[in-house]
């Protein structure tokens, strides 16, 4: 399992997201994705072996990123 911490317009954005995440001690790292002519990047935590921690560290980071929700690797 994997959590979507924010989705940004910009590398730039999600690159320094990434570094901010880094030093409070996540695994993330940045997924490019295009939609409807759009780029986005998303940053991502995890890999998480279980829902159950995925859903911990969901609850953790969203009094930070309140977007963080959980995906299904």
């Amino acid at each position: 399992y994997l959590l979507q911490v924010a989705s940004l317009a910009t590398k730039q954005d999600a690159q320094r997201l990434v570094s901010q995440l880094m030093l409070l001690g996540y695994d993330s790292f940045i997924q490019s994705h295009l939609g409807h002519s759009v780029h986005y990047y998303r940053v991502i935590v995890g890999p998480f072996d279980t829902l159950s921690l995925a859903e911990k560290e969901r609850h953790q980071l969203q009094s930070r990123f309140s977007e963080t929700f959980v995906i299904k690797s």
